[in-house]
């Protein structure tokens, strides 16, 4: 794959179902880039990209308890409207235990 930096006018499709409710994320375009599914993007270099670069605006530590900064983050959608083009505020960073507990809807993030 390509690397398709910020500002890019590459966009991002996936075609999965979240909530009974497909998601296609589309804009003015040069190049498509199509996943199969959420796993598969979560896989690729331009998320990963994204979430090294959330990490790095949260300071290598969760954000919701700062004390589990030495453990595994994850980067957490906040949202999954902008799949493929998220913007900065659509990704908490939180540690695994945090992630669980965001999942388990124990809070909001």
């Amino acid at each position: 794959m390509d690397d398709f930096g910020s500002g890019s006018l590459a966009t991002i499709i996936i075609d999965f179902e979240l909530s009974n409710k497909p998601i296609r994320q589309a804009s003015e375009i040069d190049e498509t880039i199509y996943f199969e599914s959420y796993q598969d993007y979560l896989k690729s270099d331009e998320w990963k990209e994204k979430a090294n670069a959330a990490k790095e605006r949260a300071g290598w530590q969760c954000q919701i308890n700062a004390k589990h900064s030495n453990k595994i983050l994850h980067a957490h959608h906040r949202t999954y409207e902008r799949i493929g083009n998220e913007l900065d505020s659509d990704i908490t960073v939180l540690c695994d235990s945090c992630h669980r507990k965001a999942h388990n809807k124990e809070f909001d993030v």
